[in-house]
């Protein structure tokens, strides 16, 4: 089984994917997570980047890729990009401001996930 995680800095979802990222595609059966969860495009979500103007364009840009040994082992029930959470476990929505994303522990949400039965 095969994992490949991280911050990819650009779009290396199966839709809309960046020139540099075809060839994951291409040359590999690696699929995302979030793919194989189907999570819809909204909830997938890690990164929010706030221009001058206050717009906020929320991206998927870090991903976890598996192949196809170790999507046996994902339980796509539980994939999510996980929301930062207030003092009162209220979870904190997309920032509408710098000064609202600079209060995130990270600029980046984590993608969570379980993998059952797998042979580390």
């Amino acid at each position: 089984p095969i994992l490949v995680a991280g911050d990819f800095n650009g779009t290396a979802a199966l839709q809309n994917t960046d020139a540099e990222f075809k060839s994951i595609y291409e040359k590999t059966q690696l699929r995302d997570v979030c793919d194989l969860a189907q999570l819809p495009f909204p909830d997938r979500a890690t990164y929010f980047q706030i221009d001058r103007s206050q717009r906020v364009d929320s991206r998927q840009i870090d991903y976890c890729f598996l192949s196809p040994v170790a999507q046996n082992f994902l339980d796509t029930s539980t994939v999510k990009v996980h929301p930062y959470m207030d003092d009162m476990g209220t979870p904190l929505g997309v920032p509408q401001t710098l000064e609202a994303k600079f209060q995130y522990p990270s600029d980046h949400r984590p993608i969570i996930f379980k993998l059952k039965n797998f042979p580390f």
